[in-house]
């Protein structure tokens, strides 16, 4: 009877658990923390932090997440610069997708689960390509002299904004953000951007991006605004002391996901979730190393993610007993 009263006990935390965790949102996000740069996921309550990617002496950097929530693909430099690698999340093995000299970097999945699009200078310069899931069908996107980086995929797969420094007739640095459709053709500005990366809203009808305003001191201040898709309606999100960048939305478009540091400086920042409704901000990670890089992980099974797997497994081994 005991024991029985034990396996029920421990099953009845299981279930608690796994229901806690189906109802809380997570965060993958890039990390110094241990020294290298690993990926890590943490609830939008800033607790269950766990590494993903952990390989020592090797940096893996800018998780994205296909559709279903199982894979990620993201940038690693084990093979002696950066490729792109994709995880099965419930196996923890890892398939390299890209072998080139070149660096490539800020992979994002289509939302259709289709392409992964991403940037690399294997040409010389930073452009923009995709290619399927397998790593196979490979094109490139962008033709354009200067570096066209950080990609986003709209809602329904069919169109791609990303930020191109280039310089222009006269010489001059220009800096703007471009849409495209997802086969390179129909390129057109968008708006002005200073970088620090954007993205659709799910619905489509809006671009979250950062930029820069004068603060009561004269200082250079990222904040972030959203702009209607046809550019008519621009409206300003936050309005702190610190560089808010890199945002990227919920799919219940309830939340905003960033990363913030101070002015000027790249040694240190912290990432952030904010409600767009009601403007709750809460501090997820702390500010002792860099962390950026925040990208939403579609809602799973709980158990895979959670910190003491290994514990929950045997639970389960000893209640089927």
């Amino acid at each position: 009877m005991l024991r029985t009263a034990y396996l029920v006990v421990g099953f009845l935390l299981i279930m608690s658990i796994c229901a806690y965790a189906e109802d809380v949102q997570y965060i993958s996000f890039s990390s110094t923390r241990t020294g290298d740069a690993d990926i890590y996921i943490i609830d939008i309550n800033g607790e269950n932090l766990r590494n993903l990617t952990n390989r020592r002496r090797t940096n893996e950097i800018g998780a994205t997440w296909s559709p279903n929530g199982r894979f990620f693909a993201y940038s690693s430099d084990q093979g002696g610069n950066f490729d792109i690698y994709v995880m099965d999340i419930e196996t923890e093995k890892s398939r390299r997708l890209t072998k080139d000299p070149g660096i490539d970097v800020c992979a994002v999945w289509s939302p259709d689960g289709q392409w992964i699009a991403f940037c690399s200078d294997r040409s010389g310069a930073y452009e923009i390509y995709k290619m399927d899931v397998r790593g196979k069908n490979l094109q490139r996107l962008t033709r354009h002299p200067g570096k066209n980086t950080t990609p986003a995929w709209s809602p329904d797969s069919q169109q791609i904004l990303f930020s191109s420094f280039r310089r222009n007739e006269k010489g001059h640095r220009e800096n703007f953000l471009y849409m495209m459709h997802a086969d390179g053709k129909n390129l057109r500005q968008f708006i002005e951007f200073n970088g620090g990366g954007a993205a659709w809203s799910p619905n489509g009808n809006q671009i979250l991006f950062p930029a820069t305003r004068d603060d009561a001191d004269g200082e250079d201040t990222f904040d972030l605004f959203l702009i209607d898709t046809d550019g008519a309606e621009r409206h300003q999100l936050t309005n702190g002391p610190k560089w808010e960048l890199d945002p990227a939305w919920s799919s219940d478009a309830q939340w905003i996901t960033f990363e913030a540091r101070e002015p000027r400086q790249n040694k240190t920042n912290a990432i952030y979730v904010m409600n767009v409704v009601s403007g709750e901000l809460r501090q997820l990670t702390d500010e002792l190393s860099r962390n950026w890089s925040p990208a939403w992980m579609p809602t799973r099974d709980a158990l895979p993610i959670q910190p003491s797997a290994s514990l929950l497994t045997t639970t389960w081994g000893e209640v089927k007993k």
